[in-house]
């Protein structure tokens, strides 16, 4: 309470009468008064409930995005992302695309390919980097709807639903989304930053 020493702790004692018994103002050492805070915030939930929050999403969404991400062929609308990419990494060329050479290619804005050139670099050819950067967009994706909601609701569970609902989305998750190497994932992101 305030006007107290630091030092202090209260304790409110509970009967059975009509009139309660008056707080109770016991010392503790310094190395209690830490085990009884530590005791009294695991009591009362996390201390700090955007960092459990924070750990779940990224535990519980990162599974969802990434697990797995090298298996499976890509998909037709994959292709002409990755056909892409591998063209810059062959030439260089950032900025004059085409489909493995055979003619250029401009139907899809290019940071998607330049951001999975970046990612092949990194972690060598394979379909998990070529699905990397969908997969972290849509991550991203997932902390930017929980805080959204957060701001919206003012409810931590609020936030939590509402990344559960967009990862139960099966379309923006495994056909052609999170998942995939096309440029949806990106799009729903940056449009949530939008909203935000």
């Amino acid at each position: 309470s305030p006007g107290k020493s630091d030092n202090s702790c209260s304790l409110r004692l509970h009967s059975r009468h009509k009139n309660p018994m008056p707080k109770l103002h016991v010392k503790l050492p310094d190395s209690r008064k830490r085990v009884a805070r530590t005791f009294l915030a695991l009591k009362n939930g996390s201390r700090h409930p955007a960092v459990t929050d924070g750990l779940l999403i990224l535990l519980f969404a990162g599974w969802f995005c990434f697990y797995n991400l090298d298996n499976g062929s890509f998909s037709s609308d994959e292709t002409l992302s990755v056909r892409t990419t591998q063209s810059i990494l062959e030439t260089g060329d950032l900025f004059h695309l085409s489909l493995g050479g055979l003619k250029s290619y401009y139907g899809k804005p290019p940071l998607k390919m330049w951001l999975n050139a970046l990612a092949v670099l990194a972690f060598g050819e394979s379909n998990f980097s070529y699905r990397f950067v969908d997969a972290l967009f849509g991550l991203a994706t997932c902390f930017l709807v929980y805080f959204i909601a957060l701001r919206l609701f003012t409810s931590r569970i609020a936030g939590l639903v509402a990344v559960a609902g967009l990862l139960g989305c099966e379309t923006y998750l495994i056909l052609h989304g999170v998942r995939r190497s096309v440029q949806d994932s990106m799009l729903v992101f940056f449009f949530t930053v939008g909203m935000w």
